[in-house]
Order: C-alpha cells, then sequence, then structure tokens
C-alpha cells in the first residue's frame, strides 16, 4: 500500500510566523516528520487554486487569466477546489482546446464524516489524471466534539454567530449526533484518539493512493498540536475491525452529509444571511463575438462587475450589510422581450448601445414608456443606467423638465476620462466617497444628455461633469442612478469596441482612443457605489 503523504498548509501569519525563528522552528518540525508544505505565502506558491466556480465569469476568461499569471513564472500547478464533476471538466475542456495549463489538483473536503465525493467526483478526477488533496480531515472540527457539545453551541458552535450557524446548519442534524455518540464509543473502545481515527483513516484507508500523488492536507493552532497530530499519524494504519465500524457509520450520515464547503456556504448564507438583489438588465445591444465569446453579453459584464462590487464592500466594509447580485437578462432591442412580472425584481438596469435615443425605432419608444410606467407604478424598483442607458432614463423621465439628449458639439468620449464628483453627490455614498473629489473609468459616447434649459427639478442631481461632458450621470436618491460611461467595461471591452465600432474614425482618433483605454480606472470604486445604491434604503422620490 501507497502511504499517502501529509502536506502541512502555512501561512506567514499562523502562530505569529512574521518572526523568522518562529517559521523556521516550525519548517524543522515538519523536515523532522517529513512533511510538504503547501505554501508558506511569502516564500513561493506551487499551486495556483481557484477555490470555488466564479459563475459570473465566463470559463474562457477564466481560464485565459490562469494562463496569463502561468506564463509569468508564479506558479507550477495549477488546482481547483469546491467545483463539482461538471464544472471540473468545463474547466479541464477549455483548458486544453486552447493550449492552455491544464488543472491537475484537486482540494477536496474529505473526511470518514464526508464521503461523498468517493463516488461522486472521484472517478471523473481520476480520469483526468488528478492529484486530489483532502483538507478538513476533522469535518471543521465536528470529529473532536462531542454531541453535548454541540447542544450546548459552545464554541464556533454558537449559534449566535455566522460561523456557528452555519456550521449547525450543516452537520446539527439527528444522523450526526448519531454518528458522534458512537464515534465516541469507538475512541474509548480501540484506544485510539477522536483525532487519531480521523487523520488515521484519511491517511491510511480512505479512497486517497498515494502512488498517485495525493496528499492529505493537515492544520494545527499551535507547534504543540501539530507535533502531537504527526506523532498520532505515524502509529500507522487503523486495525480492520475499526475500519469497518468506520464504514458503518458513514452509513448513518451519508444521505445528509454536504458535499464540499463552498457550495454547502452559499446556499446558507443564500438561504440565512445574505439578502439577494435581483436585477432585471435590458439589453439595449448585443455584444460582439470578440467580446461576448470571452466575457459574455452586458447581462454577464453586470453580473461580473456589480458581483465584484460587492465582495470588494464584504472585504473592505464588514460593517456593512452584504448582498449578492442575481443577473437575469433580456433582449428588448433584437427581440422586444421583458420580463413577464416585475413581482421579484429589485432594480432595471438599461444597458448601452450604438442606437441614438433620439431615433424613432419602434425598440426605443417602447423602452421609453416601459420606464415612465415602472418610475411611475413600482416606487421600490430601483433603475440604474448606462451611457445609452443613461440618456434614454433622462429622455423618458425628465424630457419634460428640459431634457434634452443630443449629439455632443464636443465630439467622442472614448477611453478612460477623470469625472469631476459634485459634493451634493458625494455626501451620498459615505465611507467610499468621502472625500473623493474625481474618479475615472471608461466611457464610449457621441451623445449627452443637455440639461441647458434649465436646473434639475428636486431632488435630481447632477452627478458631475468632465472635459468633454457637463452631464456625467444623473442621481435621484434611493430610486435612480445613472452614468454616461460604461463602468461595467474594463480594458479589453473597450479595446475590442474601438475595433469593431470605429471603422469610420480617423486613424488617429482610433489610436487615441486604443490609448485612453489602457489607462488605470477606479471601476471597483464605481461598483461598489452601484451596489450601495442598489441595496440603499432610501425613500424613493418620485420628481
Amino acid at each position: 500500500m501507497a502511504v499517502v503523504p501529509v502536506a502541512l498548509a502555512v501561512g506567514t501569519h499562523t502562530w505569529g510566523l512574521d518572526d523568522a525563528a518562529k517559521l523556521e522552528s516550525i519548517l524543522d518540525l515538519m523536515r523532522k516528520h517529513k512533511v510538504g508544505h503547501l505554501d508558506t505565502a511569502r516564500y513561493y506558491i506551487r499551486t495556483y487554486f481557484l477555490h470555488g466556480p466564479d459563475e459570473a465569469t465566463p470559463i474562457e476568461q477564466q481560464m485565459e487569466s490562469i494562463q496569463a499569471l502561468y506564463q509569468q513564472g508564479l506558479f507550477t500547478q495549477f488546482g481547483l477546489s469546491n467545483f463539482n464533476e461538471e464544472q471540473v471538466l468545463e474547466c479541464y475542456n477549455c483548458a486544453k482546446s486552447k493550449g492552455y495549463i491544464l488543472p491537475t489538483v484537486y482540494q477536496s473536503s474529505y473526511s470518514l464524516a464526508t464521503r461523498l465525493n468517493e463516488t461522486i467526483l472521484f472517478p471523473t478526477l481520476r480520469d483526468l489524471g488528478f492529484q486530489i488533496q483532502a483538507y478538513s480531515p476533522m469535518a471543521a472540527g465536528l470529529l473532536a466534539k462531542t454531541p453535548e457539545y454541540i447542544h450546548e453551541g459552545k464554541g464556533s458552535w454558537d449559534p449566535s454567530t455566522v460561523m456557528g450557524k452555519m456550521y449547525r446548519d450543516l452537520f446539527y442534524k439527528p444522523s450526526y449526533m448519531e454518528m458522534l455518540e458512537e464515534f465516541g464509543k469507538l475512541s474509548d473502545k480501540s484506544g485510539v484518539s477522536r483525532s487519531g481515527l480521523a487523520y488515521r483513516w484519511v491517511r491510511y484507508h480512505s479512497a486517497l493512493k498515494g502512488n498517485l500523488g495525493d496528499e492529505m492536507i493537515l492544520g494545527a493552532a499551535s507547534a504543540a498540536q501539530l507535533e502531537e497530530s504527526l506523532m498520532e499519524l505515524e502509529k500507522g494504519p487503523l486495525e480492520n475491525w475499526v475500519v469497518e465500524r468506520i464504514d458503518e457509520l458513514w452509513d448513518i450520515v451519508k444521505e445528509d452529509a454536504p458535499r464540499d464547503n463552498m457550495k454547502s456556504a452559499r446556499k446558507f448564507l443564500t438561504d440565512n444571511i445574505m439578502p439577494t438583489v435581483n436585477i432585471a438588465v435590458l439589453k439595449c445591444y448585443q455584444m460582439q463575438d470578440s467580446i461576448s465569446k470571452v466575457r459574455g453579453d452586458f447581462d454577464a459584464l453586470f453580473q461580473s462587475w456589480l458581483s465584484l462590487g460587492a465582495e470588494t464592500i464584504s472585504q473592505n466594509h464588514p460593517d456593512r450589510e452584504a448582498i449578492q447580485v442575481k443577473v437575469v437578462g433580456y433582449d428588448i432591442a433584437k427581440d422586444e422581450v421583458y420580463p413577464d412580472t416585475l413581482n421579484d425584481v429589485d432594480a432595471i438596469v438599461i444597458t448601452g448601445s450604438p442606437a441614438a435615443v433620439y431615433e424613432d425605432l419602434p425598440w426605443i419608444r417602447k423602452l421609453q414608456s416601459y420606464l415612465q410606467d415602472v418610475y411611475s407604478n413600482y416606487p421600490n424598483i430601483k433603475l440604474f443606467g448606462g451611457c445609452f442607458g443613461h440618456q434614454i432614463i433622462a429622455q423618458a423621465l425628465l424630457g419634460d423638465k428640459g431634457a434634452q439628449v443630443e449629439l455632443s458639439p464636443k465630439g467622442l468620449e472614448v477611453g478612460v476620462h477623470q469625472v469631476q464628483l459634485a459634493a451634493d453627490f458625494t455626501r451620498h455614498f459615505p465611507g467610499l466617497l468621502h472625500d473623493v473629489g474625481e474618479i475615472s473609468y471608461q466611457l464610449f459616447h457621441v451623445d449627452h444628455v443637455n440639461l441647458s434649459s434649465g436646473p434639475l427639478p428636486y431632488p435630481w442631481i447632477n452627478i458631475g461633469s468632465s472635459k468633454l461632458c457637463d452631464v456625467q450621470g444623473l442621481y435621484n436618491p434611493g430610486r435612480v442612478l445613472t452614468f454616461q460611461g460604461h463602468p461595467e467595461f474594463d480594458t479589453f471591452i473597450t479595446r475590442e469596441c474601438v475595433l469593431s465600432l470605429g471603422e469610420n474614425w480617423s486613424e488617429q482618433m482610433v489610436a487615441d482612443s486604443l490609448v485612453l483605454a489602457e489607462k488605470a480606472d477606479e471601476r471597483v470604486l464605481v461598483a461598489q457605489v452601484a451596489v450601495e445604491f442598489l441595496k440603499s434604503q432610501d425613500i424613493a422620490v418620485v420628481g
């Protein structure tokens, strides 16, 4: 039997490892027990992992980004974690078809109490030649606890904490409580500690195969705990009757067992904690193939961009309510398809388009009437517009107040430009736009909103201006937010749009636009502003 090697995941902040001497003592301990280390954060990266599927980003784009990092020599192996078998195949086949580095390592949550991947996922991984790294051999600490401990809600099982709620959602079930009771009896009868049973089963008796490069990932809260665990592992295989009893314990819980941490955590957060903002994206243009095949159409772009904003807020502002966004696209220009009902819609996004708002086209007339109806009759639904979307919102809702959409006398505004923000706008987003006087993002327009006939009616605000455009967006607190630009675009998208839509431009205009498209921008900050608007509880005002 090929014994499964043990690897230790080491981070430089674990046990205060900023101290080089402490880090070296841990590495000495690992060498003593012949343990490999997966990663020491500052020292090298052996394997670059995608630790869960990104449903907002097309797989081609993800594989392209991984390949770019690999070509820079930043890692030597590419791995996946928390992907199901279909998602693994999708990543693998995409990378293979492009000639990119293949994913060859898979990190799986795997223990004697969480074994579903043995029959569902592992066969696919074996067919593709993956090395399997098993983490969480203690099932998130479950196997170290007694039913009484969990009943009392102590430590990480405290139901008043987010993690406690999630762990209890995963494992606080009659089958697992029965299994823990019997597991304790097995520990007493065999004379092997709970952790010893868990670790030695994974290393010596599980579906892992050392001769195929599989590893067990070991974590520890202290050097002493690590030493204790390693010494337990070196005691070798368990007795046959113990292994047979462990198989019987698995039969008790397998109907309730979770498959992976990511999917289970997402489901828990979705069902119990993290509210979802449901967004209908009204697509006024179908992206050209050079973009859609890599990044998707406008609905995918907004899903990715807004998700990035939501995730960044969660990371940088943990005091703020976390949300997730769910986007559904509707092709209103080509097929004139709109949502059947607005009962579950929280916001409507109107995208950009090469068309002009003032063109007398049936789909534009229909969209304008639709926006007027939503604004008047659905006060709880927010409206967000970009470029063409900004302009048609202005025409639909403020046309009778003097707003006029027309060809800009200052010409094209393409690429990354700085927008001077109005103080009346930034004060609505404290913490995000405090002391922010200007912001930059991608633009792509030749029409603009003209407000020269008079001031905006209360409470509407012009969010700011640039050298080439006096009205860079509109804001009605809690109800409407628009940008003349395309903050959902990045360099790649703007560049492709220039090459596709700039056929009749001068060579100099194309060249200048491509240079401006490459400039650094603050699209992530704008995404956070958009998310704050979408989740705000401001009273909607119809002006």
